[in-house]
């Protein structure tokens, strides 16, 4: 396995990035379908929620859209079935939200993965800073 890194761009600026491990024989044409892919799966998916986005449970939107003389009871009626229909909507619409990463390992059938899954062997140690309360050290990969 080799390391990639992936750029993310968004509106031409600089968002962020992401390190995976990649197939020693993948090319960078190969990984670049791959993200393509992924990136275009991962938009598809957000917009398809967004397509199915109920109206939003709100009371008084609900009571400008029903005759006048409907009562009290059947606009609470009403609006906790648009509730439960919105909290249903948001939970698809989150599983629909997925990591960038997950798209990349789904579409390359687990051949692309985080270099935090990879194997590293006899390569691998333990960092203990012990029980430095009060002390915040910066953990990150950051300017690695």
């Amino acid at each position: 396995m080799k390391l990639a890194k992936i750029a993310h761009y968004r509106c031409d600026s600089y968002e962020s990035t992401s390190y995976v491990s990649i197939p020693e024989d993948m090319t960078v044409e190969q990984l670049d379908e791959f993200v393509d892919l992924a990136t275009e799966k991962a938009l598809d998916a957000e917009r398809a929620a967004k397509a199915a986005a109920p109206p939003y449970p709100d009371q008084r939107n609900l009571m400008q859209t029903l005759p006048k003389e409907t009562t009290l009871a059947q606009i609470e009626v009403k609006l906790e079935k648009r509730k439960k229909e919105y909290a249903e909507w948001e939970a698809k619409k989150n599983t629909a939200r997925r990591s960038f990463l997950s798209w990349l390992e789904e579409v390359s059938n687990n051949t692309i993965v985080p270099i935090s899954d990879c194997d590293c062997g006899d390569f691998e140690v333990s960092c203990h800073w012990g029980h430095n309360h009060g002390l915040s050290p910066d953990y990150s990969d950051d300017g690695l």
